[in-house]
């Protein structure tokens, strides 16, 4: 069974505190069977306060995030531009899920601000997300459709590119939020 040695527990306790915990951990790593492990074990951390929540008093209109799209044309979005399609992202996935422990999410998605804010809208809430690359085969989506079982499915493609794509029989007990519906929702624009 591996084990973490001295040298290694100490580094990483060290780096633990430069981050903002809800309840600090005093554990680095459990061993589960296996070969699992489970880091920071007895702690609690939100991602979303970390990343966003954190910097908008003294960073809020410093760039945050830069994407490039389809076209290559970059993006960037400052701290409280990101923090408000956050929480229009987080307003819908709550009204969805009907605050529901067991929803799960799934991001269907290439490096965008439109994945960006789900994943954090997620982090934010506390729901279980999974990401899965755009340009991932049609029989790999439905695997993972298959096996994780989500709630929602968010896809960058548009509804028909998706259904054309996928040549599987797609699984309707699946609430799926496309491109067009996604840009709806972080803008806050009612369609």
């Amino acid at each position: 069974m591996w084990k973490l040695n001295n040298k290694f527990q100490n580094y990483y306790l060290q780096n633990s505190k430069k981050l903002n915990w809800s309840k600090k951990p005093k554990k680095i790593i459990k061993v589960l069977k296996g070969n699992r492990y489970v880091w920071f074990p007895d702690g609690k951390i939100n991602l979303y306060q970390n990343c966003i929540s954190d910097h908008i008093k003294k960073n809020k209109n410093k760039t945050a995030i830069i994407t490039v799209n389809d076209n290559k044309k970059i993006a960037k979005y400052s701290y409280l531009q990101i923090d408000k399609k956050v929480n229009h992202m987080s307003s819908y996935l709550l009204k969805v899920s009907k605050k529901n422990i067991d929803f799960k999410v799934m991001i269907h998605a290439s490096a965008s601000i439109e994945a960006a804010v789900i994943m954090l809208a997620c982090s934010k809430i506390g729901l279980h997300f999974s990401v899965i690359f755009q340009e991932l085969e049609s029989i790999g989506i439905h695997n993972r459709i298959k096996l994780f079982k989500p709630s929602i499915f968010f896809s960058r493609l548009n509804e028909d590119h998706f259904k054309k794509r996928m040549n599987y029989k797609i699984n309707f007990k699946v609430k799926y939020i496309f491109k067009d519906q996604i840009k709806n929702i972080i803008n806050n624009k009612k369609k």
